[in-house]
């Protein structure tokens, strides 16, 4: 072959890979413009996937936690049988209208680039709260989108995607990318020394375009889970991505059949029949069967498609079917090819224009240039990571680095484990999770860690089983608290029903597992994510330890958090915040109990620790009377909460009130002579106690 015919078959080889790369992206575009930014197809494809238990579920999820945030009393102490009951009314077709429309103004907001709302189902509250009995709720806040609004992280996530910006440009995009191709397509046959097999390497081309193009979006289905952080959500949020692209999927593997239709029919008669094809497998298993490596290698490969083949039996009749189809329609194919004669490809070897070898050179200028472009992107994208990775403040403020931690105020969540969003917890006195009150504001989380027991019996309204707090575990652990006799009545009622199944874990339960217990390993690792993202940001950590210090301190190592803990020294004066961020040491732990056993950094509280009493029946009860750790220790804990049955959020947003925070810091000023270093509160995302902190923290009193 002369130079010139290799310059021919490069430029034909660089048009092929454009069309197997431009008809797929062009059939995406169609089907993104027509799907994705078409509103009502995708709130038709929205409300379908309601189908799914899965969706219906965590839709239940995000409504009852709005009703939980409008303040409703029982929904909060009663969560788990308010998401069954939210579920049945997901179910009725006055709800999907509602979600439909739901969808529309969330596919506007989009459009507009203002996917931050997240998805509002205000619309939808008042059914909802109907079917629970809780009209009273939404008439005290009628209209309120933004309590409403749900799956906020997920939406805005998906409105950072740059796929809304060319929103204006998808239909030129989708017509320009096909045309393109296949005008790519006529001229890498056009200029193939052997127009037959040109025809063959562009319809293999397109096919394998097609195929990859199927594998991504199946992939980018898969990994859309990563638009969530919990995993139930992630989960139904991965079943809704992968039947909405369902069509598109089918679609490529059309391209991909007719590929391979155009690919057979131009074939040489001899390169793709089936009987030479089988004779050249055959006899490739002969020769690996004649040596010992090879005898090895089928063994393995048969054994695990059989394991494939027991596990996934009907992924793999689907795929079976598949190739069989196709494989039909290639023999087809063929067979009508048989009956045809040869292509002339004499008139091939006639001089190529100049253009074309212009074309060639524009086309591989253009994929240097795009490489080079995303190489410099990403390098910038790294650089500016690195340099945001380096913290310039402590706790979002210059001046802080400066502050001893018993100069400052953080803001502290008491029981911050009791959430109402974690699956089955009853009587909780935190609406957001751990890793959501530290994003919110909470730099001081109050646990309390606890042994349990995973039952044979689910949480109500979840797939999680039901704890059984482990007492016997417990009366081992000298100094550890017993529950109060009422929540023990009602823990004992709900641990007859099952049996304990599963080892024994380190749980954060408060006081009974059976009202609600999440593992104490996960939230670590919740607290050690926040503390990798906010390098700046300080933590402070107060454990009633119902367990041994050596079991807690196994979960903190499991976390990778113990690399991030702080050991303070007897005696001498605190550290900065500035000492602790540098050292990268911005978690302080302390511990109510604790035992001989535990390390250095794990302290006992009330040797640094000074405290008010902490039962209150009111707002006007607050007092400043000392509790627990004498008045020398250099750190002081208010405890502001006032302790109703169940917890009571409207109480509690007028305990967490500016004037009656103020008010009471000020009395314990001045009656204790310190400056109050965690102010821990119920429902610490309802109030100001995050301000409040933030104010005695850049102005002390």
């Amino acid at each position: 072959m002369t130079s010139r015919h290799r310059r021919h078959e490069t430029l034909a080889r660089v048009l092929a890979v454009l069309a197997a790369v431009l008809i797929p992206l062009g059939l995406t575009a169609g089907w993104v413009e027509t799907t994705v930014f078409d509103a009502d197809a995708l709130s038709r494809r929205a409300v379908r996937a309601l189908d799914s238990p899965a969706v219906r579920h965590e839709v239940a999820l995000q409504l009852t936690e709005q009703l939980v945030r409008k303040g409703d009393r029982n929904v909060i102490a009663f969560r788990p049988a308010a998401v069954v009951a939210a579920e049945a009314v997901i179910d009725t077709d006055a709800f999907r209208s509602i979600f439909a429309t739901a969808i529309r103004r969330t596919h506007a907001s989009l459009l507009e680039g203002d996917g931050g709302a997240g998805l509002d189902l205000s619309d939808s509250l008042g059914l909802v709260a109907s079917g629970l009995q809780l009209d009273s709720v939404v008439a005290a806040n009628p209209g309120d989108s933004a309590d409403g609004s749900s799956f906020g992280d997920v939406v805005q996530r998906v409105a950072d995607l740059p796929i809304w910006n060319l929103s204006t440009a998808m239909t030129e995009l989708a017509l320009g990318a096909l045309l393109f191709g296949a005008i790519g397509a006529v001229a890498s046959v056009l200029v193939s020394a052997d127009r037959r097999l040109g025809l063959v390497r562009v319809g293999l081309a397109v096919a394998a375009g097609a195929a990859l193009t199927a594998a991504l979006v199946a992939v980018a289905a898969l990994v859309s889970s990563r638009f969530a952080d919990d995993a139930d959500l992630a989960s139904a949020f991965e079943g809704v991505a992968w039947f909405v692209t369902s069509d598109l999927r089918t679609a490529m593997l059309g391209v991909m059949a007719v590929g391979l239709v155009a690919a057979a029919a131009a074939a040489p008669r001899d390169r793709f029949d089936p009987r030479v094809i089988a004779a050249a497998a055959r006899n490739r298993v002969v020769s690996w069967r004649s040596t010992t490596k090879g005898t090895l290698g089928l063994a393995a490969a048969t054994a695990i498609a059989g394991i494939v083949v027991l596990m996934e039996p009907d992924g793999v009749l689907t795929l079976v079917l598949h190739s069989a189809g196709l494989g039909l329609v290639f023999i087809g194919a063929r067979m009508v090819v048989s009956l045809l004669p040869d292509l002339d490809s004499g008139a091939s070897s006639s001089p190529v224009p100049r253009h074309h070898r212009v074309l060639s050179t524009v086309v591989v200028v253009a994929l240097l240039l795009g490489t080079g472009a995303v190489a410099v992107v990403a390098t910038q994208r790294a650089r500016d990571a690195s340099a945001a990775s380096v913290p310039s403040t402590c706790q979002g403020s210059v001046t802080l680095c400066d502050r001893r931690l018993d100069e400052i105020t953080l803001p502290g969540a008491h029981n911050a484990m009791s959430s109402v969003e974690y699956p089955g917890w009853l009587f909780g006195e935190q609406i957001a999770p751990i890793g959501t009150q530290l994003r919110n504001g909470v730099r001081a989380l109050l646990l309390d860690t606890h042994y349990g027991r995973p039952s044979s019996v689910e949480v109500p309204g979840s797939s999680a089983p039901l704890i059984i707090t482990d007492v016997a575990a417990e009366l081992t652990v000298p100094g550890a608290e017993l529950g109060n006799p009422e929540l023990q009545a009602r823990a004992d009622e709900l641990s007859a029903l099952a049996d304990t199944t599963g080892e024994r874990h380190v749980y954060l339960c408060h006081n009974h597992c059976e009202l609600g217990a999440v593992l104490l390993v996960d939230e670590l690792r919740a607290v050690h994510q926040f503390l990798d993202e906010n390098p700046d940001q300080v933590v402070m950590m107060i454990i009633q330890d119902a367990t041994s210090s050596a079991d807690v301190v196994a979960a903190f190592d499991e976390s990778g958090l113990t690399s991030e803990v702080v050991t303070l020294t007897p005696g001498a004066p605190l550290p900065t915040l500035g000492e602790l961020v540098d050292a990268g040491t911005q978690l302080v732990v302390f511990a109510e109990r604790g035992d001989d056993q535990a390390p250095a950094w794990y302290h006992r509280a009330y040797d640094w620790f000074q405290e008010t009493t902490f039962t209150y029946d009111s707002v006007a009860s607050f007092d400043c009377e000392p509790n627990r750790g004498g008045d020398a220790n250099p750190l002081f804990l208010i405890n502001h909460w006032v302790s109703v049955s169940p917890p009571n959020p409207a109480t509690a947003r007028a305990a967490n009130a500016r004037a009656v925070l103020e008010d009471r810091v000020g009395r314990c000023v001045a009656e204790r002579g310190v400056l109050p270093n965690v102010i821990a509160v119920d429902f610490a995302g309802l109030g100001d106690v995050v301000d409040v902190a933030a104010d005695l923290s850049t102005n002390p009193r």
